[in-house]
């Protein structure tokens, strides 16, 4: 069962990438300032 939902995972990922267009690692962050920040203030 394991590696079924792995495969199933794996698909998901590769779906993702073709519908995307973007490798899984992207070699430069993104444009968006604090993309990656966590909220402030807990929103």
């Amino acid at each position: 069962m394991r590696m079924l939902i792995e495969d199933v995972i794996k698909a998901l990922i590769l779906l993702l990438d073709e519908i995307d267009g973007d490798a899984d690692l992207e070699d430069s962050p993104d444009d968006e300032d604090g993309a990656d920040r966590e909220p402030e203030n807990g929103l």
